[in-house]
């Protein structure tokens, strides 16, 4: 949940861009969801705390490293996600880096240009808005000037 106190102007940037991963698992073919399955990748926020720290910004918490499937099961819908974000998956498990990194730049892809899959969040002033982070991906140009 994110409630915006103070924001940018109308038109001055600010939006937030939701990439549903239900949506993003039924883009890909029965082969690739497959595939995938059986997959799980390193999800690691070494590469977001070096850029704070290049920047001069706070690192909030020490970054952490973790292996995951690629493909969750919702418990209670039954509904198949992807679950790959491009900013952390720096690696899939048990494969060849080259064919590694073709899936995760394929799979950024697909996020990143099925326009089908995104939803876009146009902050105003006292906005709320409520997603689940175990199944979307968040692509902020959120609050550039603006305060939480």
């Amino acid at each position: 949940m994110l409630k915006v106190l103070t924001g940018p102007p109308r038109g001055g940037g600010g939006d937030t861009l939701w990439t549903s991963q239900y949506a993003a698992y039924d883009a890909l073919s029965s082969h690739m969801q497959t595939y995938l399955k059986g997959l799980t990748a390193i999800h690691s926020a070494d590469m977001q705390a070096s850029d704070s720290r290049a920047l001069g910004r706070p690192v909030r918490r020490e970054p952490v490293t973790t292996e995951h499937p690629l493909i969750r099961t919702n418990p209670v819908t039954g509904w198949n996600s992807l679950f790959f974000n491009p900013g952390f998956v720096t690696k899939i498990v048990g494969i060849p880096k080259t064919e590694s990194d073709a899936i995760i730049k394929y799979l950024t892809d697909v996020i990143a240009t099925t326009q089908e899959m995104h939803a876009r969040f146009q902050w105003n002033k006292d906005d709320l808005a409520i997603w689940d982070n175990r199944t979307t991906v968040s692509k902020d140009a959120v609050l550039s000037g603006g305060r939480l």
